[in-house]
C-alpha cells in the first residue's frame, strides 16, 4: 500500500536494523526498503506503543485505510503480542493504550534519583550559536548535575559564561578553552580526566554540524536526533537514569544509529581498525579487535563512569592530528568505535535507545 501521508515519515524516523546491512550494498533495494517498509530493531513494549500511536495518528485523515497485524505470537522471529514471561501483558496494555489514545506516562521518584546520582555533563561547544539549544536541552535534567564545557576561542568565553549563569540550571559549571584539535573527543577526554572519579554518571554531547555532508542540513538533523534521544525531555532522562540505577551492569546508553548515515556506519577501513587496535593495546593489552561491535555514531552518549574509566587514565594526546577537515581514518574515529569494547571488557553491557 502506498500513500503519500505515510510515505517515508515513520520509515525515516524508525528504520534501523543492524542485521540488514547487506541491503545497503544495493541502492535500488535500499530505497525500496526505506520507502515501503518499517523495520525496527529491538521493538520493546514502549517503543512499540510510540510507533503504533504514530501510525494511528497518521491514519486519522485516511479513514479508508487500516492496519493489519500479521504476527500475534510469532516467538521464533521475536514478533508477538501475546503475554510472555519477560514482559507479561505489556504489549497488550500498550496496544490498548495506543488504540484509545491514552498516555502511558511513567512516574519517577526524582527525589530518590537526586540522592543517588552524581552526574557530569560534558559539552564540546565548537559552535557558539548552539548554546541556547544546548542549555535548553540540559535544563530538562530533573536532578542536580555539574556542567563542563570546552570551547576553542577566548573571544566567546565571557558570552558563554554569562549565558550559563543566566539560563542554566547546572549545580556547578566550568569552561575550559582548548586548542581546536581532536574534534569533540580530545577536549572531552582532557577536561574529564581530572574529574571522572567524582561522578557516577557521565553524558557527553557536542555541537555537531557535519558541514562536509552532501545531504542538506544532515548535521543539524543528526545532531537534533541525538540530543533529543539523550536529553529530549524529563521523562527520557529519568528513564535513562532509572535504567542505570536498576541495572547494575548497564554501563552505556546511546541512540540507535541515525538512518541517514547507515551507509557510512558499516565502513571499517584498515586505518580505523589499526587505530582501534592501538587504543585497545593501551586499554587492555594483548586484545585484538575482531568483529566490529555497534558504536555510538556521532559520539554522544550516557555512561557509567565505572564502565569506561580507563579511557581517562591512558595518555594518547600526542596521537591526535592537527585539524585539517579529516573525514575518516583518525584516532578520533577509532575512539568512537572502541567504547563498547571497553564497556564489555569492564563487565558491563550497553543499550541503544530511540525515543524521539
Amino acid at each position: 500500500m502506498q500513500n503519500k501521508g505515510f510515505e517515508n515519515r515513520l520509515n525515516k524516523k524508525y528504520f534501523y536494523n543492524f542485521y540488514y546491512k547487506d541491503l545497503y550494498k544495493n541502492e535500488n533495494i535500499k530505497s525500496k526498503i526505506i520507502k515501503y517498509f518499517l523495520i525496527v530493531n529491538g521493538c520493546l513494549p514502549y517503543k512499540f506503543y510510540k510507533i503504533f500511536q504514530e501510525y494511528l495518528n497518521l491514519m486519522k485523515p485516511n479513514n479508508d485505510y487500516f492496519l493489519l497485524f500479521n504476527a500475534w505470537n510469532n516467538y521464533e522471529q521475536n514478533s508477538f503480542l501475546e503475554p510472555n514471561e519477560e514482559f507479561g501483558y505489556s504489549y497488550l496494555n500498550y496496544f490498548s493504550k495506543a488504540i484509545f489514545n491514552e498516555n502511558f506516562d511513567i512516574i519517577y521518584d526524582i527525589h530518590s534519583l537526586n540522592n543517588k546520582c552524581k552526574i557530569a555533563i560534558q559539552v564540546h561547544l565548537f559552535y557558539e550559536d548552539l548554546i541556547e539549544d544546548i542549555i535548553n536541552k540540559l535544563n530538562h535534567i530533573p536532578v542536580k548535575y555539574d556542567l563542563f564545557i570546552t570551547i576553542t576561542s577566548q573571544q566567546i568565553y565571557n558570552n558563554i559564561k554569562n549565558y550559563i549563569k543566566k539560563y542554566s540550571k547546572a549545580n556547578y559549571f566550568e569552561i575550559l578553552i582548548v586548542e581546536n584539535k581532536g574534534r569533540d573527543i580530545l577536549p572531552f577526554l582532557n577536561q574529564i580526566k581530572t574529574k571522572f572519579r567524582l561522578y557516577k554518571y557521565l553524558c557527553h554531547i557536542h555541537t555537531k554540524k557535519s558541514k562536509h555532508s552532501k545531504e542538506n542540513d544532515l548535521g543539524a538533523i543528526w545532531r537534533n536526533y541525538l540530543l533529543n534521544n539523550l536529553l529530549g525531555d524529563v521523562s527520557i532522562i529519568s528513564e535513562i537514569l532509572y535504567d542505570f540505577e536498576n541495572n547494575k551492569k548497564l554501563g552505556f546508553i546511546f541512540p540507535e544509529t541515525f538512518y541517514l548515515i547507515l551507509e557510512y556506519f558499516y565502513i571499517l577501513t584498515n586505518e580505523i581498525k589499526n587505530w582501534m587496535n592501538f587504543i585497545a593495546s593501551k586499554l587492555f593489552p594483548n586484545y585484538k579487535i575482531g568483529k566490529l561491535l555497534n558504536f555510538p555514531a556521532g559520539n554522544m552518549f550516557w555512561a557509567k563512569i565505572e564502565a569506561i574509566y580507563q579511557i581517562f587514565v591512558i595518555d594518547i594526546n600526542e596521537y591526535f592530528p592537527n585539524e585539517n577537515g579529516q573525514l575518516n581514518d583518525t584516532i578520533m574515529h577509532g575512539i568512537e568505535r572502541i567504547w563498547l569494547y571497553l564497556v564489555k571488557f569492564n563487565g558491563f553491557y550497553y543499550k541503544t535507545i530511540l525515543y524521539l
